[in-house]
């Protein structure tokens, strides 16, 4: 994913903004915060404007959502 996010920029024009719906995740009572993860692969490729919203309540366990990842591209 990492890959991807750095070739994004390579194809977006400048002013653009990515948009990415992903999930958190929960193993074995360890919760996985994948927005902020996705936040900082955008963060490290040099995108900019970085925001996470949350979008909806995922159906199965109570604290899995998902969300909003946004990014522009400068």
């Amino acid at each position: 994913m990492v890959e991807h996010i750095d070739h994004l920029k390579k194809v977006m024009e400048s002013g653009s903004t990515a948009h990415y719906i992903v999930g958190n995740s929960k193993f074995y009572d360890t919760m996985l915060p994948v927005p902020e993860i996705y936040g900082g692969m955008f963060e490290a490729a040099g995108f900019d404007s970085i925001k996470v919203r949350t979008f909806r309540k995922r159906s199965s366990k109570k604290e899995l959502y998902e969300y909003l990842v946004e990014a522009r591209r400068p």
